[in-house]
Formats: structure tokens, C-alpha cells, sequence
């Protein structure tokens, strides 16, 4: 065998090394939750993807509340296929929410899916509402 194939089997080996690996991706993103009444609740399905070419592990999804995630820990996704979890949002403030939440899995980097969400006061039986 010659020295150039050599090289050149070499080469493509350690590529296909290289970019064997899960890829998370999450749709829909980012997540918009919209208005909520102060302790009321939302919740919005998300599908996770792996578009890589090996089976995705995850491990861990770190976020803050007023927001809910579906235990992720042990999910196992086939290269090419998906599952769905349920993101809940339960606002305790009338204010402007924004979360971050990072998906731990066996790839490269962690996976960053964006929200928004906003807590609003719960109108009362019989109140005034006026609009111009």
C-alpha cells in the first residue's frame, strides 16, 4: 500500500472520528409563553431532535422557577429521531420573565433553548375593564 493511501485512509478515518457525534436541537425556539395570570399556568411541548449521527444522552437541564421541565435525565434519543417534554411556566409576579434553560447532554456543547413569559394581574369577578 502505498504512502499517499495510507495518509488518505488515515485522514478519513479520524474525520469520520471526529464528527461521529449526538446534535441537540429543540423546536420550537425560542419559547414565547405570552401572558399569564399571577399563579396561573401554561404549559408549552417542545420536541427535542437529534440531527447527529449517534445516540443522544441527556443528562441534566438547568433552569430557574417560575418554570417547570419534564425530568430529562436519562432520556436517550436515536440518531435522527425526537421526543417530546412539557415546559411549564407558573408566574408568581406580575412581571417580565426571561429564562435561559441549558440542556446537558454526550455532545460537544450544551444545548441553550431561550423563553419568555410574562406574569399578569388576574382580573376580578365583576371588575371594570376599559379600553380606549
Amino acid at each position: 500500500m502505498s504512502t499517499n493511501l495510507k495518509l488518505f485512509l488515515f485522514v478519513m478515518a479520524l474525520t469520520a472520528v471526529s464528527f461521529s457525534q449526538p446534535v441537540l436541537e429543540i423546536a420550537p425556539a425560542p419559547l414565547k409563553f405570552g401572558y399569564i395570570s399571577v399563579d396561573g399556568f401554561q404549559k408549552r411541548d417542545v420536541t427535542l431532535y437529534n440531527t447527529g449521527d449517534q445516540t443522544l444522552m441527556l443528562d441534566s437541564c438547568n433552569y430557574q422557577a417560575p418554570f417547570h421541565v419534564d425530568p430529562v435525565e436519562g432520556i436517550s434519543i436515536g440518531s435522527g429521531d425526537s421526543v417530546e417534554i412539557s415546559i411549564a411556566f407558573i408566574p408568581a409576579d406580575e412581571i417580565a420573565y426571561s429564562e435561559s434553560f441549558i440542556f446537558y447532554y454526550n455532545g460537544d456543547e450544551p444545548y441553550t433553548l431561550n423563553a419568555t413569559a410574562n406574569g399578569i394581574r388576574a382580573f376580578q369577578p365583576g371588575e371594570m375593564i376599559w379600553s380606549f
